[in-house]
């Protein structure tokens, strides 16, 4: 993938919050549309929608919710259509305007107007012209449920996930994604190893933290060669969910052995660093816990 395709490359994103992050008393805005069937039906007939529309389309679906960034990435890097996010913000505009796609945006005591952040979900018609080209679509509504910390987990997990997708460490078919109600976004295999990939807000629970290890435990047992990967908004972010684990092990809840195998990274350290230095461990030591780069082998066998 060339970075150019881009508006802004990753080395050059420069912020202190991470737009993914919950803001305070932030609020999903709706900015869809609504046309007629029959106008609906007029633009399928017309030739409206364009072969580039059907993969926007698809990689919305895949995505479940993607900015326009995430989704020139897909199509980059996982369908290999050279395409830049010039020319995929003025199609999701047009596919936003036909009721296929919705948009969203962000507001927030910080941020009194809608954000630069959009962010875009599958729609009814959108799946009906997936399953007219023959795409595999089992989308429906049940699946956006449109709660804020859902949506910005998703926006997250997305770019970490892409992040390994354009290192070539995996494909998008090796992926496995898993019943959110484990809380738990997906896992894979790099090198004999299997991530668990688990995507916290600042606003989680901790049966969140429960529900998703409870999962492993019951459903794979063994933890050899396991990776248990948590993303955060930020290191303060982390070190709270770093916390509650702690709690989880003094409660009995999970066994401390899961200690040995979990391990951080947090959304700006995704996005401004190279794969083999954005992860960090906690090592306790004289009663207090240190934060310490940790890079894993299994990314640096190539």
């Amino acid at each position: 993938m060339e970075d150019n395709n881009l508006y802004v490359p990753d080395n050059d994103i420069k912020t202190a919050k991470s737009s993914f992050a919950i803001y305070q008393n932030e609020n999903v805005k709706y900015e869809g549309k609504e046309i007629p069937l029959n106008n609906f039906a007029y633009r399928i007939q017309s030739g409206f929608f364009q072969a580039i529309d059907i993969e926007i389309i698809n990689a919305v679906y895949l995505l479940n919710y993607a900015t326009s960034r995430q989704i020139t990435y897909f199509l980059n890097i996982v369908r290999n259509i050279d395409v830049n996010q010039s020319t995929i913000s003025k199609r999701l505009s047009k596919l936003n305007n036909s009721s296929v796609i919705a948009r969203y945006s962000f507001v927030s005591d910080d941020r009194t107007t809608e954000t630069s952040t959009k962010c875009y979900v599958l729609r009814d018609n959108g799946k009906k012209l997936l399953i007219r080209r023959e795409y595999p679509c089992d989308w429906n509504v049940l699946n956006c449920d449109l709660l804020l910390d859902n949506i910005k987990s998703y926006l997250a997990f997305n770019n970490y996930i892409l992040k390994l997708l354009k290192e070539n460490l995996l494909k998008f078919e090796d992926i496995t994604f898993i019943n959110e109600n484990s809380k738990i976004n997906c896992t894979y295999s790099i090198n004999n190893y299997k991530h668990f990939v688990i995507t916290l807000r600042s606003n989680f629970e901790l049966n969140n933290i429960e529900k998703a290890l409870v999962y492993i435990d019951s459903k794979y047992g063994s933890i050899t060669n396991t990776r248990i990967i948590f993303i955060g908004e930020d290191d303060v972010h982390l070190f709270n969910i770093f916390k509650s684990l702690l709690l989880l092990i003094q409660k009995q809840i999970i066994p401390v052995k899961y200690l040995n195998n979990v391990i951080f990274t947090q959304d700006l350290r995704i996005i401004e660093r190279n794969i083999d230095n954005f992860f960090i461990k906690y090592k306790i030591s004289e009663n207090k816990a240190i934060l310490e780069d940790s890079q894993l082998q299994e990314f640096s066998i190539k």
